[in-house]
């Protein structure tokens, strides 16, 4: 499985910016590391003069398993590495203006109540959560292909 989460997190960053066509996913810095965080996704959105940092956490269920509900605390990791990208991108440059949103893209069905509650009271920056779904019999198959994505908050 671990072969097609490396293969999940690439096809995600194109997924998102096939769909955002002003969202550029860059090769994370530092190998994929920012503070202690492993960063899945990494993009900048340059709109209207203002930049908007792109953080991605990909979480791929089992085939079959995708009723296993996003939870609150993979919500929360995703936010630790919101946190740590801000830290960076603000050592790196101060005093550039950025704002920060992190996307977590799974193929679960749904998200937990405690999970959306989490997300909704987060002020510091916008969490979103992508449900890409993945053609039937990846697990088995040389390639993982995506067949959608839908919004899911």
């Amino acid at each position: 499985l671990r072969a097609k989460q490396d293969a999940f997190e690439p096809k995600a960053a194109l997924w998102l910016q096939d769909h955002d066509p002003l969202l550029r996913c860059i090769t994370p810095p530092a190998k994929g590391k920012i503070g202690n965080e492993q960063i899945d996704v990494y993009g900048y959105r340059d709109k209207d003069d203002e930049m908007t940092v792109v953080i991605g956490e990909c979480k791929l269920r089992r085939e079959g398993n995708e009723s296993k509900w996003i939870s609150v605390e993979e919500v929360q990791q995703l936010r630790r590495k919101v946190i740590a990208a801000r830290n960076y991108e603000e050592k790196r440059n101060p005093k550039k203006y950025r704002s920060y949103e992190g996307i977590l893209i799974s193929n679960a069905e749904g998200i937990e109540d405690q999970a959306r509650e989490f997300i909704k009271s987060e002020e510091s920056f916008s969490i979103r959560i992508l449900r890409l779904t993945i053609k039937k019999g990846w697990e088995r198959c040389e390639e993982l292909t995506i067949v959608r994505g839908e919004w899911l908050l």
